[in-house]
């Protein structure tokens, strides 16, 4: 059998509902904003009311700039590379 519940956040600013569902990422829920999600077997549905992060708390993730490589990262090298410019005691390439 199957169920439904449907959570609708009615809290102040400074206040957010977060929505957890048993195998799935958990919805955050501002005041006024509503989710309804479906369950069955031995899943498991909960509501909590928090508090919600400050609004100038700057973004901690920067999603706009490429990622850099470090100094361990930037100095792999591929392993065909690698086996294609090898030597074993000083007789020459590996032939493979």
């Amino acid at each position: 059998m199957t169920s439904s519940v449907k959570v609708t956040a009615h809290c102040a600013s400074d206040k957010q509902v977060i929505f957890s569902r048993t195998g799935h990422p958990d919805v955050v829920l501002q005041d006024g904003e509503s989710h309804e999600t479906y369950f069955y077997d031995d899943m498991e549905v909960s509501a909590r009311e928090v508090n919600a992060p400050p609004a100038s708390q700057p973004d901690l993730i920067d999603t706009k700039s490429e990622p850099s490589a470090s100094p361990a990262e930037a100095s792999v090298i591929p392993a065909d590379v690698v086996a294609a410019d090898s030597t074993v005691g000083g007789d020459g390439p590996v032939k493979g």
